[in-house]
């Protein structure tokens, strides 16, 4: 067995310990591990997987440099796994007019898991737009029917993007 499989286990182990010449070793033999199959040793960490969870989630936030709602909870591979069913990252707008200003706005980044409606989402901005959106001249009533189409046909899908900045 190679080093890189025997860190598999290491690294969610709570016998492991960091050492600045080595590396991860074993804190019970200071040493490499030196298993081949599975260390008998071995006492999985719980907390790992709620602070890997966390890491994901952070790192996804920092990529992409906005929040993306809908993903508390979901380790990467959790997250991959509903991609590969379908689902998908999408954007919403919103427009608010004030008399002779008017402000088109996009939303942050929704997480829409595979068989949950996109539209269903974006209703509230859709509402927001609908109000308030129509009452700038000229540019109020151009921007609210282009959000509202946006919005009532699912938000723009950036799957593609938000995938590639992070480098699934």
């Amino acid at each position: 067995m190679n080093r890189q499989h025997q860190l598999k286990y290491c690294k969610v182990c709570n016998h492991k310990k960091h050492d600045f010449q080595k590396g991860i070793i074993c804190s019970l033999t200071d040493d490499y591990p030196a298993f081949e199959t599975t260390c008998d040793k071995f006492d999985r960490n719980q907390d790992f997987f709620k602070i890997e969870k966390q890491r994901s989630q952070d790192k996804i936030e920092i990529q992409t440099g906005v929040q993306i709602k809908g993903i508390k909870g979901l380790s990467t591979d959790e997250i991959n796994k509903e991609l590969s069913e379908g689902a998908k990252f999408v954007m919403y707008q919103y427009c608010v007019s004030i008399i002779v200003m008017t402000f088109k706005r996009p939303t942050d980044i929704y997480f829409v898991k595979s068989g949950k409606s996109s539209v269903s989402k974006g209703l509230i901005f859709s509402l927001i737009t609908f109000l308030f959106g129509w009452w700038g001249i000229p540019w109020g009533p151009i921007y609210t029917i282009q959000v509202l189409i946006n919005n009532l046909e699912g938000g723009r899908d950036i799957t593609k993007e938000v995938t590639a900045s992070l480098s699934y």
